[in-house]
């Protein structure tokens, strides 16, 4: 098993991080922790993960579970520093933090409008 630091310094080595989802993943954690290290996100599109991802900038997405090989290859091409700052733009605790408070208030105030993406 890798934890801790010696985890951190694996993934932030890595081409890609990669999630063959075969069902709808509710949450995304590990695909927020491999963007705050720099690893661009392969994956198949399910659940959460277009939500979390935006093809070709913070990672590549596909539905068909064939490509992902050529995709994580493809990540080579697609820039760690964009990854870090979109997650320190998008998934920090104080920005999360915000948006569960934005979210609260329209739910309190009987609003139906959907949210716009971070």
């Amino acid at each position: 098993t890798v934890a801790g630091r010696e985890r951190d310094d694996l993934v932030a080595s890595a081409r890609a991080s990669l999630f063959p989802l075969r069902w709808e993943e509710p949450g995304g954690t590990a695909v927020v922790e491999s963007l705050s290290l720099g690893t661009p996100v392969v994956a198949t599109a399910r659940g959460c993960l277009p939500e979390l991802i935006e093809h070709s900038r913070t990672g590549l997405l596909t539905g068909d579970e064939q490509e992902l090989g050529d995709l994580v290859l493809a990540a080579t091409g697609l820039d760690p520093a964009e990854c870090r700052r979109e997650a320190a733009r998008r998934f920090t605790p104080a920005r999360m933090a915000q948006r569960y408070v934005e979210l609260y208030d329209r739910v309190r105030a009987g609003v139906a409008k959907p949210l716009q993406p971070a």
